[in-house]
């Protein structure tokens, strides 16, 4: 069962169960009720050869402590404790380090970075991996090394997208560099459009961002590559309003700025290495049902602003 089986069961746990006895041996307990005159109750299911423990406890135990050791049982108390104490080392430690990879998180989700998790240790990988199941479902119940090692492998692997299912309805999904552990079924993708017709702001409402337009005059712009890429200028003079912004679709195409021919959105958004959940909730700015701009990625070529631009319309990205 790991480290954590072989630490056992811990005299304290979470600061409410409290097992006062559990450090004395069996005869230490029978001395002390016979000195008292205590009476007490044996259960009959602790002689029960068919369950495992018994098996270990009067058998096995007894055959390594006549054969092999005869301080067997007192070498396991003690080497449970140090694992003990290296648990609880271990378990502050990736509480500290895996924050550093957590890119959003909810009740039903966690969302990690696959780069920074495939650059751990594999031994600290795998608790990361323990931890991330432990916030979602509170319980690491059921959930096996190779369960753990089928997570590794997707995270180190070379395929950029997979999927695992673990037990009790958690599901890991590998989506480029976005690692995302999910407690029951993926939600539905959200789908928007929203029809603009002139400038100033529109909130788009299932991706909690805004989208600002304005028109100013083309030598009152500084130069356009000190801007970040949530911020996006057009020739006016090219673009029709109304627009439209929607998310992702199959068989969308753009021609991207610098080329000559379309492209399919898809390729480029496989190109510029997206996830599949950033790609639907990127927001695609259309005018004449054609995509000038990719939002916070790329515009249009057939938009862009040259030297004769006299008017330019700004397109900006904000938080809702």
């Amino acid at each position: 069962t790991g480290p954590p089986g072989l630490a056992g069961i811990p005299p304290v746990r979470d600061g409410r169960v409290i097992r006062p006895l559990i450090d004395l041996t069996r005869e230490q307990v029978l001395e002390f009720l016979k000195q008292g005159g205590f009476e007490y109750v044996e259960d009959s299911s602790n002689l029960d050869p068919k369950y495992l423990r018994n098996r270990i406890r009067h058998e096995l135990l007894p055959f390594i402590t006549n054969y092999f050791n005869p301080k067997a049982a007192h070498a396991l108390t003690r080497l449970a404790s140090i694992v003990r104490e290296e648990e609880d080392f271990w378990a502050r430690q990736v509480g500290g380090v895996f924050q550093d990879f957590v890119l959003e998180q909810t009740t039903d989700h966690l969302t990690l970075s696959a780069h920074g998790l495939a650059h751990l240790h594999p031994a600290l990988l795998r608790r990361c991996v323990r931890h991330a199941v432990l916030l979602l479902k509170g319980s690491l119940r059921r959930l096996g090394h190779n369960h753990v090692e089928a997570v590794v492998r997707l995270v180190r692997g070379d395929c950029p997208s997979g999927r695992v299912d673990l037990p009790y309805g958690i599901s890991v999904v590998r989506d480029w560099d976005e690692v995302v552990f999910l407690l029951g079924p993926p939600a539905k993708r959200p789908g928007f459009e929203y029809h603009i017709a002139g400038t100033g702001t529109t909130l788009i409402r299932e991706i909690g961002a805004l989208i600002n337009l304005l028109v100013c005059e083309a030598k009152r712009v500084d130069e356009f590559g000190r801007y970040p890429s949530t911020t996006a200028f057009f020739d006016l003079s090219t673009v029709s309003f109304p627009l439209m912004v929607r998310n992702f679709r199959d068989g969308d195409r753009f021609r991207p700025l610098g080329m000559h021919g379309s492209q399919k959105l898809k390729a480029f958004f496989i190109n510029q290495k997206v996830s599949r959940s950033k790609r639907h909730r990127c927001p695609l700015l259309l005018s004449s049902g054609n995509i000038i701009w990719v939002g916070g990625y790329r515009i249009s070529d057939s938009v862009k602003v040259t030297g004769k631009t006299e008017s330019v319309l700004k397109a900006e990205l904000l938080p809702a």
